[in-house]
């Protein structure tokens, strides 16, 4: 049966107001950060984990795969790509992971950690949670927007790992799936999860994060049980 002009209008209506709805909750996510950063003040300056393992993903489409590498090498057991493929039973995917299809895996490998996924928390709380889970010598998982180390004329969203922060440059130091380490801005990486730094992005990425399909401010925090 065709949907009468009436009912039309209504799902077009409430599609108006889910997308301002999305919007305006997104821009919520930066708030003050400044109290979390005066915490941070009475702890040590630089941390870094030590002996965190670099891993360069081997395929476009696998940071997921090597960033639970990283951490499954530093917490559990030294392990290539490869090893941890074979361990999730994933041989046969050709293709990226959301945040929680990571964080649902990483919980796979570890068995002896919880293993929690946040996504559109304010700045405010993601720090609380980053800064508390490198002081107690865990890494987080973070899905962020930056070059496409394949293609670097463009940008695109990354899973990789937190291994700490130095206050005195007021950085995180993020072990990166493409296979190195780098510092970052804290300011910048608020900015990058929130893809604010994105460009070039296909139609249906930006219908993702217009439709709130693909959250801001992922990260993936690790406890021990």
């Amino acid at each position: 049966m065709p949907m009468s002009k009436k009912n039309f209008y209504i799902l077009i209506s409430c599609a108006i107001f889910y997308i301002i709805f999305i919007q305006i909750r997104a821009y919520a996510l930066s708030d003050d950060i400044s109290a979390i950063t005066k915490q941070q003040e009475n702890k040590p300056a630089k941390i870094l984990l030590k002996d965190f393992p670099v891993i360069k993903q081997q395929k476009p489409y696998s940071c997921g795969l090597a960033t639970m590498t990283m951490i499954y090498s530093f917490l559990e057991e030294r392990a290539s790509e490869e090893d941890v493929t074979r361990k999730l039973g994933l041989e046969q995917r050709k293709s990226g992971m959301t945040p929680r299809f990571f964080s649902e895996n990483l919980q796979r490998l570890l068995k002896n950690y919880r293993v929690t996924y946040f996504s559109n928390i304010k700045d405010s709380l993601l720090l609380e949670k980053v800064f508390h889970s490198l002081d107690n010598q865990m890494p987080v998982g973070i899905n962020f927007s930056t070059i496409n180390a394949f293609e670097k004329q463009s940008t695109d969203t990354h899973l990789s790992a937190i291994i700490g922060y130095d206050l005195n440059t007021g950085t995180f130091i993020v072990a990166n799936a493409y296979g190195f380490i780098e510092e970052i801005k804290i300011s910048s990486l608020l900015r990058m999860l929130k893809y604010e730094n994105h460009k070039d992005s296909p139609f249906l990425f930006d219908l993702a994060i217009l439709l709130n399909i693909i959250g801001k401010n992922n990260i993936i925090i690790i406890e021990p049980l």
